[in-house]
Protein backbone atom coordinates (compact mmCIF):
# COMPACT_ATOMS: atom_id res chain seq x y z
CA UNK A 1 0.00 0.00 0.00
CA UNK A 2 1.51 3.58 -0.71
CA UNK A 3 2.49 5.89 1.29
CA UNK A 4 -0.44 8.68 0.39
CA UNK A 5 -3.11 5.68 0.84
CA UNK A 6 -1.69 4.91 4.27
CA UNK A 7 -1.93 8.51 5.16
CA UNK A 8 -5.11 9.16 4.08
CA UNK A 9 -6.81 6.28 6.01
CA UNK A 10 -5.11 7.43 8.82
CA UNK A 11 -6.73 11.12 8.27
CA UNK A 12 -9.57 9.41 7.71
CA UNK A 13 -9.68 7.44 10.90
CA UNK A 14 -8.69 10.17 13.16
CA UNK A 15 -11.59 12.58 11.94
CA UNK A 16 -13.84 10.17 12.63
CA UNK A 17 -12.53 9.54 16.31
CA UNK A 18 -12.69 13.18 16.62
CA UNK A 19 -16.35 13.65 15.44
CA UNK A 20 -17.26 10.26 17.38
CA UNK A 21 -16.03 12.25 20.45
CA UNK A 22 -17.06 15.94 19.49
CA UNK A 23 -20.48 14.64 19.31
CA UNK A 24 -19.94 12.42 22.59
CA UNK A 25 -19.02 15.48 24.49
CA UNK A 26 -21.62 17.62 22.43
CA UNK A 27 -24.42 14.97 23.83
CA UNK A 28 -23.46 15.32 27.37
CA UNK A 29 -23.02 18.90 27.50
CA UNK A 30 -27.01 18.66 26.04
CA UNK A 31 -28.07 16.04 28.98
CA UNK A 32 -25.85 18.71 31.65
CA UNK A 33 -27.83 21.69 30.55
CA UNK A 34 -31.20 19.87 30.40
CA UNK A 35 -30.69 18.66 34.46
CA UNK A 36 -29.39 22.45 35.28
CA UNK A 37 -32.63 23.78 33.87
CA UNK A 38 -34.75 21.11 35.43
CA UNK A 39 -32.61 21.75 38.81
CA UNK A 40 -33.31 25.97 38.33
CA UNK A 41 -36.84 25.34 37.53
CA UNK A 42 -37.71 23.49 40.45
CA UNK A 43 -35.59 25.56 42.76
CA UNK A 44 -37.26 28.79 41.70
CA UNK A 45 -40.83 27.59 42.08
CA UNK A 46 -40.08 26.33 45.50
CA UNK A 47 -40.47 28.96 47.63
CA UNK A 48 -44.37 29.73 45.47
CA UNK A 49 -45.29 26.46 45.90
CA UNK A 50 -44.67 26.38 49.52
CA UNK A 51 -46.40 29.92 50.07
CA UNK A 52 -49.29 28.53 48.34
CA UNK A 53 -49.66 24.86 50.69
CA UNK A 54 -49.35 27.42 53.73
CA UNK A 55 -51.12 29.79 53.08
CA UNK A 56 -54.53 27.80 51.71
CA UNK A 57 -57.68 29.42 52.86
CA UNK A 58 -59.58 26.31 53.02
CA UNK A 59 -58.99 22.76 53.77
CA UNK A 60 -59.36 19.82 51.17
CA UNK A 61 -61.20 16.30 51.65
CA UNK A 62 -57.91 14.88 52.12
CA UNK A 63 -57.91 17.12 55.00
CA UNK A 64 -60.47 15.82 57.21
CA UNK A 65 -59.81 12.44 56.27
Amino acid sequence: MPMLDILREFVNFRREVVERRTIYLLNNARDDLHKQIALYAATSTVDEVVRTIAHRATPTKLDRD
